[in-house]
């Protein structure tokens, strides 16, 4: 199954369109080190930000941290 990260911008004044990672992932493990990596990035420039993990059909993934750090 391949996934997709969906970047979300949290604080700004007008509510930006979420942000889609280019290309898509192998691994729930990889999505999530991806995701995790952009929003630290996001954060360095004082923008809060967080992730979702998309499935193959757009849904969703309820990630746990045993399946993040698997």
């Amino acid at each position: 199954m391949s996934y997709t990260v969906r970047i979300l911008r949290l604080n700004e004044k007008e509510p930006l369109p979420a942000k889609q990672l280019d290309g898509s992932f192998a691994s729930l493990s990889e999505a999530w080190d991806a995701g995790a990596a952009e929003v630290l990035a996001y954060q360095l420039r004082s923008i809060e930000a967080a992730f979702q993990v998309l499935d193959a059909d757009g849904q969703i993934v309820e990630v746990t941290a045993e399946q993040a750090n698997s």
